[in-house]
């Protein structure tokens, strides 16, 4: 990498006037790019430690700096800073560097020795809507998982679902109502197609939360459902051949002997359970797919707490939890500034607490992870603190592997979304308006040159770029108030202008040859080419390409790598709008205009498929 180079060359520069080889060293692009390509402040903090004017040390770490095919000229600036520029020989290197160390960049190591990292996120709970929360999540996920896979890491996509809880009582209990209200039976519900059972399930999973808080025999009901939900999670997971570790019958008894018996038959419930829980989790299936994620393994509430009831119990003998009010058993965080919870409840079940604190022990088990990332909204932050907090209690060396990243929320000019009151937004909602939105662009559009059966793939592709890149483009833990105009434009910065920018390099390349490519570095390596300002403006930033996406990957930032897709494409637009390149003056003009151009189209296309935005051929 070039910045690695002109780091090393420029600390010996500094290291022989200080003879300390550990001084830090950072060198930046400069905002103004005029300022040269990489500039460095490191005078003005050795000017202060050694009581000397910065001025001075400038000059003495200049004069220090060997003569480097790489740097075409130094600049000192008061009141001490070091302007680096590039040559070309630099930047003409840099685009070889690009089509050679990014045919592979976007492949999975198989490497069995590399750094192994499970990140957990989408995380749709069965039995309610998939909606926009879990459509933000999926696309942080997916992305960081392909920003760790760049640097070389191995990557485990896992999801983690509720399949018991509350949230189930009451789609059960809706489902039940359903039945006894319409006469509707599961084997009818079963004819329709999986979205129409997906959206059945959203309503009755909202009927039930509503009865919940407006009906007090309601209430009573589903919380009676709860209970034997448990239990016939335990029965699925016996037949499954898992490890029991918890009674649920036993525990409900000895927490309230006086517990009436339930007027549901625990097979009937069973089988709404098992039903509903197949339906979620295969039309769930149908929305990965569509947005590129596949994941290595699917953990559920009801295996997590089976772990985390043990481990609770366990360390509550160790003094790590607390018998809190009516039997509670609590984990008390005060102490670090956070706050107490109930990781066991007072009749005895496992509270969410339990089962994120069992998750990675299940997870470790499975993966034997040197780093666990877990991704959710900003509101489950506090909440991972104290989990985490007691994970570090009673396991340090997990604790200090698992890490929590919290996103912002996505609202649409409506406004909020409520998932308990049933107006929650599906995210097969958004996708459903924004494709139809692109379809009528694409109807009306001059520039596309794509025949109709073409088209609804390349809209389904733009689809997924324009939400994708609106939710990547801002810091992670940002709110979102999503833009349909904005998104699905094809100028200024969303995903259609970079697939779009994309699509017009690339037909450029297959002009030149067969495969596209374009690259033809020949004429570079015989000779200096002399390159016009637009040429130039374009070299100076697409070499900055692996440093952009391994800072991204560094800081969890994909925002940095949409500024600087952006920043390509505009340079490329400029350059193309410009300078004629198959219409070149010259044969070389031409090469090396050509050549630019399937640079432009290597970063874009890797720096896309990082962000998990499809990158259309054609458009």
């Amino acid at each position: 990498m070039i910045r690695e180079e002109i780091h090393a060359w420029f600390l010996r520069g500094v290291t022989s006037i200080t003879g300390d080889e550990s001084v830090i060293v950072t060198i930046e692009h400069p905002k103004d790019p005029t300022h040269g390509d990489y500039a460095s402040a490191i005078a003005l903090a050795l000017g202060k430690k050694q009581k000397r004017p910065p001025m001075e040390v400038v000059q003495e770490i200049v004069q220090k700096l060997e003569k480097s095919p790489l740097v075409e000229r130094v600049e000192v600036v008061p009141p001490g800073f070091i302007n680096i520029h590039l040559s070309v020989i630099a930047l003409v290197r840099g685009i070889s560097e690009i089509h050679q160390a990014y045919q592979t960049s976007n492949v999975a190591t198989t490497d069995p020795k590399a750094p192994l990292i499970v990140i957990e996120f989408t995380d749709p709970n069965p039995f309610k809507v998939f909606h926009l929360g879990h459509l933000y999540s999926n696309t942080v996920g997916e992305c960081l998982s392909r920003l760790y896979e760049s640097q070389g890491w191995r990557v485990a996509r896992v999801c983690y679902q509720g399949d018991v809880g509350m949230h189930v009582a009451k789609a059960i209990w809706g489902m039940l109502q359903d039945e006894k209200n319409t006469g509707r039976s599961l084997a009818s519900v079963e004819k329709l197609s999986l979205p129409e059972r997906a959206t059945w399930m959203g309503k009755v999973y909202a009927a039930g939360a509503e009865a919940y808080e407006t009906d007090e025999a309601a209430k009573t009901e589903i919380e009676s459902l709860n209970g034997l939900i448990y239990e016939v999670s335990e029965r699925f997971l016996r037949e499954s051949g898992k490890e029991m570790k918890i009674d649920y019958a036993t525990l409900k008894k000895a927490s309230n002997p006086r517990t009436p018996e339930s007027p549901w038959k625990p097979d009937d419930v069973y089988q709404l359970w098992l039903k509903g829980r197949e339906w979620s989790l295969a039309y769930f299936e149908t929305i990965y797919q569509r947005l590129g994620t596949t994941f290595a393994h699917y953990y559920f509430e009801s295996e997590s707490a089976q772990e985390g009831y043990v481990v609770v119990k366990q360390f509550l003998a160790k003094g790590v939890f607390e018998v809190g009010d009516r039997g509670a058993i609590v984990f008390d965080a005060s102490g670090s500034g956070l706050h107490k919870r109930v990781f066991i409840n007072s009749i005895g079940l496992p509270t969410y607490e339990a089962k994120d604190l069992g998750l990675p022990l299940l997870k470790q088990r499975d993966f034997a992870y040197d780093k666990s990332l877990i991704i959710t909204g900003n509101e489950q932050k506090d909440y991972f603190r104290v989990v985490l907090s007691a994970l570090r209690a009673i396991n340090p060396e997990l604790g200090e592997k698992t890490s929590h990243l919290s996103h912002g929320f996505i609202r649409l000019p409506e406004g909020k979304m409520s998932s308990r009151t049933g107006t929650v937004i599906a995210a097969e909602s958004l996708l459903a308006d924004v494709k139809e939105r692109v379809l009528g662009v694409m109807s009306s559009g001059e520039q596309f040159k794509l025949s109709v059966d073409e088209r609804p793939a390349v809209a389904e592709h733009i689809t997924i770029g324009a939400i994708k890149y609106a939710l990547l483009k801002s810091n992670i833990g940002s709110d979102i108030v999503f833009d349909f105009n904005q998104s699905i434009s094809f100028e200024g910065n969303s995903g259609p202008y970079l697939q779009y920018t994309y699509a017009r390099a690339r037909s450029i390349g297959r002009q030149v040859d067969e495969r596209g490519t374009g690259f033809d570095t020949s004429y570079f390596q015989q000779a200096t080419p002399t390159l016009n300002p637009d040429e130039l403006s374009v070299l100076r930033i697409v070499y900055r390409s692996p440093e952009i996406v391994a800072e991204a990957a560094e800081k969890h930032t994909p925002h940095l790598l949409c500024s600087f897709l952006y920043d390509v494409a505009q340079q490329f637009n400029g350059f193309y709008a410009r300078n004629r390149v198959l219409q070149a003056d010259t044969g070389e003009q031409q090469k090396i205009r050509v050549t630019i151009t399937a640079a432009v189209a290597q970063v874009l296309h890797n720096g896309l498929t990082i962000l998990g935005i499809p990158v259309p051929e054609k458009m």
